[in-house]
């Protein structure tokens, strides 16, 4: 087939806007995670724990999003809430996925954890978390500062983005149509990960060579934005597929609510004290 004269000025525009954006699919492909560890914020604490020493406690170390860290107080105060006989580790990313995670379990190995809690938000499927122009984005700044000199790709958010530190964070009311927008998407990201990908299966496997027992544990939501079905077909399909693996899946209390939350998903002041309490239950209960 000929296209007519005109047109074909078109046709190649066409032709050339395919073959650009399939170059950016195979590069993101290729490069889009190097993209992500040449900046990652937890790229500086995977370094802090090659000079971390065993003190002869148990140690208990922590994965998760920046509901982990809003949900409980200060890591460096966790002799005062946790208590003098743990050591306590604790790794938390804003919108972290299980991927971000890799780096921080090949360094625990040294010191092995006799527990390993790991959010079950990081065991999402990640291409949910964020879109291809995002990702393509990322790695076209990262390949262009290693092919050009003094071109360093921009730093990326802290761990803990907008939500740190927590004498900042705001209070958000969600509106009734937000809410409903969050529930459906929640419940979108949890029916998408099931079954489990290959990212959060490898992230398993990590955990699991990197601390003697894990427990995969679930911050709850506000009640009005909880998606209860899918979040207990989420729990459930966990429970029963981790079984053989002999990893816990533990819900860290029910919804609470919207009182005790920044914006129905991180915990305020008062919300951390009932999530502190719970968790500090969960993991006494597992030494």
């Amino acid at each position: 087939m000929r296209f007519p004269v005109p047109l074909r000025p078109w046709g190649w525009c066409v032709a050339w806007l395919i073959l650009i954006w399939s170059a950016i699919g195979l590069l993101t492909d290729r490069f889009g995670r190097a993209a992500e560890y040449s900046k990652d914020c937890l790229s500086g604490e995977t370094r802090l724990l090659s000079r971390v020493e065993p003190t002869g406690l148990p140690v208990v170390a922590a994965l998760g999003t920046s509901r982990l860290k809003l949900g409980l107080p200060d890591a460096t105060l966790a002799g005062e809430w946790l208590g003098e006989d743990i050591q306590w580790l604790q790794f938390s990313r804003a919108g972290g996925m299980g991927y971000h995670f890799l780096p921080v379990l090949d360094a625990l190995q040294r010191i092995r954890p006799r527990l390993l809690l790991v959010q079950d938000a990081l065991l999402l499927d990640p291409t949910q978390q964020v879109g291809f122009p995002e990702r393509a984005r990322r790695t076209l700044r990262f390949l262009r500062a290693r092919v050009l000199p003094g071109h360093e790709p921009e730093s990326e958010p802290t761990c803990y983005g907008s939500v740190a530190p927590r004498s900042k964070v705001e209070k958000h009311t969600r509106s009734m149509e937000q809410r409903r927008a969050f529930r459906l998407e929640l419940a979108s990201r949890y029916s998408a990960s099931i079954p489990l990908g290959q990212d959060a299966r490898r992230l398993l496997v990590a955990a699991e060579s990197a601390a003697e027992e894990v427990v995969v544990f679930h911050m709850p939501s506000a009640l009005s934005l909880d998606p209860e079905v899918p979040t207990q077909r989420w729990l459930g399909y966990l429970k029963e597929t981790l079984s053989g693996q002999s990893i816990s899946v533990v819900a860290v209390g029910g919804p609470m609510p919207e009182d005790h939350y920044y914006d129905g998903s991180h915990a305020n002041v008062t919300g951390m004290r009932v999530l502190t309490g719970r968790m500090v239950g969960l993991i006494r209960s597992r030494l």
